[in-house]
């Protein structure tokens, strides 16, 4: 039994791909390469760790040379066919809760702005951040909302 979640279960010929477990549950920062063969000795098949590293790294940087040449071209493009579908989820993780951090983002913003940190805005990104409020002002009514009445300015 494992000690660890094995990600690529479904479609995994030879290779899988695990993020080692803690002893309290959580997920280490370490990915284990493990090769399966089958062995006539032992009338079954074996796993052997062929390499493993960094989570983060090979999320984002891919694989080393190291790693690279303890792999078979297979099982290299097994390995890449995992990351792109990991990307692809983390992207749509993103988009789902894009929502809620850039209304905090503007919440942040305006502090921002209000404090001495709006010498940090220049021309620039204003326009920027401009063309991105139009932009999504436009989609969010083909979606059917309508902008709410702007707020009076209450004058002393």
């Amino acid at each position: 039994m494992y000690n660890g979640y094995i990600i690529n279960k479904e479609g995994a010929k030879n290779m899988q791909f695990r993020i080692r477990k803690n002893k309290d549950g959580s997920y280490s920062q370490t990915m284990q390469f493990l090769r399966s063969s089958y062995s006539k000795e032992l009338k079954r098949s074996k796993i052997e760790i062929v390499a493993s590293g960094k989570v983060f790294d090979l999320k984002f940087d891919g694989l080393s040379d190291e790693i690279q040449e303890k792999l078979t071209e297979t099982e290299i493009s097994e390995f890449n066919d995992w990351k792109k579908s990991e990307d692809e989820k983390m992207e749509k993780m993103s988009l789902a809760t894009s929502f809620l951090t850039l209304k905090t983002a503007l919440a942040k913003a305006n502090i921002a702005i209000l404090s001495e940190m709006k010498e940090k805005l220049d021309e620039h990104t204003a326009q920027e951040i401009y063309q991105e409020f139009d932009e999504l002002s436009k989609q969010m009514r083909k979606l059917g909302f309508s902008r709410p009445p702007r707020k009076k300015a209450v004058s002393e």
